[in-house]
C-alpha cells in the first residue's frame, strides 16, 4: 500500500513501497511525498484520506522541506519495519503518526488501540514478535493502550 506524511505531509499513490506521507500540525497545513527508501521528502503532494494511501502525522511540530530527512535513517528505517510488519500480523491501521523528538511512532487501530513504539531500537528484534503473541491471548479490541516504547517491556492498558 502507499503512504502518505504530513507536515502537514503528502506521499505518492503509486505503491506502498514507493511512497509514505508525513503530516505535521502547523499554520497551514502540507503534504509531502518522499523516498520510501531514505525519507528524502522529494516535493509537495495533495491532502490524502482513505486507507490505499497511508498518512502519517509529524505531531513533534518540526519543519520539514524538500531535500530533508523526515527522520535519520536508522529512525526511519525502524518506522519502515513497524508499518510494514502490521500487515504481517493483521492489524489495521487507522491513524500513524510520529514524533521526531520522542523518537516515537504511534498506530491507532481500526479497533482504536493505540499502539506506541519507540523508534529508538529495531521493532523486529522483540518488540512485534512480543506483539503478534499478546495479541494470541488478547484481542484489540480489549486494549485500549500498548506501549513498546521500552525495549525489553511491554506496558498494556486494557479497555
Amino acid at each position: 500500500m502507499p503512504t502518505t506524511i504530513t507536515d502537514s505531509t503528502r506521499t505518492n499513490p503509486d505503491t506502498r513501497e514507493s511512497a509514505l506521507s508525513l503530516q505535521e500540525s502547523v499554520i497551514a497545513e502540507q503534504c509531502w511525498w518522499f523516498d520510501e527508501k531514505d525519507g528524502i521528502i522529494l516535493s509537495e503532494a495533495p491532502l490524502t484520506a482513505g486507507r490505499l494511501i497511508y498518512k502519517i502525522s509529524e505531531r513533534s511540530g518540526s519543519a520539514l522541506k524538500i531535500g530533508s530527512k523526515i527522520l535519520p535513517s536508522q529512525l526511519f528505517s525502524n518506522l519502515k519495519k513497524i508499518v510494514f510488519e502490521l500487515d504481517e500480523l493483521d492489524i489495521i491501521a487507522e491513524n500513524f503518526g510520529f514524533d521526531r523528538i520522542l523518537q516515537e511512532f504511534t498506530v491507532v487501530t481500526r479497533e482504536g488501540a493505540e499502539l506506541i513504539f519507540s523508534l529508538r531500537f529495531d521493532p523486529t528484534a522483540n518488540t512485534l514478535p512480543a506483539v503478534a503473541e499478546l495479541l494470541r491471548k488478547t484481542p484489540l479490541t480489549a486494549v485500549r493502550r500498548l506501549d513498546l516504547t521500552v525495549e525489553n517491556k511491554i506496558y498494556l492498558k486494557k479497555r
